[in-house]
């Protein structure tokens, strides 16, 4: 699920304009944002924001990740959480019902 952390950090750092706020906000060490974030512009093969030392903001490419996954994350975040809760409740309706079989 790197990925999936990897836009929610980055959407994190589009909004907040700060790696170092972004890690307080998501619980993450700086150098995890960082790595991340590196990561995830390696695999788009673009940079996706503009850095100096005391701002950080969105390249062009990252404004268009941004504009296309801000709306959207929230919903991709909750509907993973309830394939999980929803697999969990699977799981322990068999194992509820193979014990009442063996009793």
């Amino acid at each position: 699920m790197d990925r999936l952390q990897a836009l929610e950090v980055f959407v994190l750092v589009a909004k907040l304009g700060s790696f170092t706020a972004a890690s307080r906000a998501a619980n993450l060490t700086a150098s995890r944002v960082t790595h991340l974030i590196q990561n995830l512009e390696k695999e788009l093969g673009v940079s996706l924001f503009s850095r100096t030392t005391r701002r950080v903001t969105l390249s062009s490419a990252g404004q268009a990740l941004f504009e296309q996954l801000d709306p959207n994350l929230g919903f991709i975040t909750e509907t993973l959480q309830n394939i999980k809760e929803l697999s969990n409740e699977w799981i322990f309706l068999i194992i509820s019902a193979g014990f009442s079989q063996i009793s």
